[in-house]
């Protein structure tokens, strides 16, 4: 079998994304329908593709000195997040992680009190992070991913979320507990510096 050329694999990806804009825009001159309403039908990844990075989810911190937000990208298959800190003066942000595409999303953004640690909750991770120096710390919260078939037709699987964060509590300055779904006992993380 030979390799498909590459301006063969050009044109399959511009059909890929060209034909569908062709086709619902053609359907819009048909119907006479106003380019907002194009939009709802359009395929949902030429719709996120063209309507750029948009922010899911965003909390200050108490004392207003800084924003955890999550970042939305575009992509074929979603979600495609990035967990993010900016100083609300503007002068610089942070990016902590970008979750994994198609597997993970952001649950829950949580401050400690004194704003000195904000915790982002996804359903695969745990990330603590520490202010003003930006230390995190990620706990898996999922089952590896196992690699079947190995060779060029390999296959993953696994990465299942096989355990959810019920409760994240700041008891002390710099301390972290949290507790997970079925488990009656209480995880404790100390971020202050050594």
């Amino acid at each position: 079998m030979t390799q498909p050329s590459r301006r063969t694999s050009l044109i399959f990806l511009a059909s890929i994304i060209v034909l569908p804009i062709l086709c619902v825009m053609t359907l819009a001159l048909a119907c006479q329908s106003p380019i907002p309403q194009i939009l709802f039908v359009m395929p949902g990844y030429i719709r996120s593709i063209l309507a750029g990075q948009s922010s899911v989810q965003s909390q200050f911190s108490p004392n207003s000195a800084y924003e955890a937000y999550v970042i939305e990208s575009p992509s074929i298959d979603p979600p495609n997040q990035s967990l993010y800190i900016d100083r609300s003066d503007g002068i610089h942000f942070v990016a902590i992680a970008h979750l994994d595409e198609d597997a993970d999303s952001i649950r829950e953004i949580r401050w400690s009190p004194d704003s000195r640690i904000v915790v982002f909750s996804t359903w695969m991770n745990l990330f603590i992070v520490r202010l003003p120096d930006y230390q995190t710390l990620k706990i898996p919260l999922a089952t590896e991913y196992v690699r079947y078939h190995k060779g060029k037709q390999s296959t993953f699987g696994g990465g299942i979320p096989s355990r959810r964060v019920t409760t994240i509590e700041f008891p002390q300055l710099g301390v972290v507990t949290y507790r997970l779904e079925n488990d009656a006992r209480i995880y404790q993380i100390d971020m202050n510096p050594f």
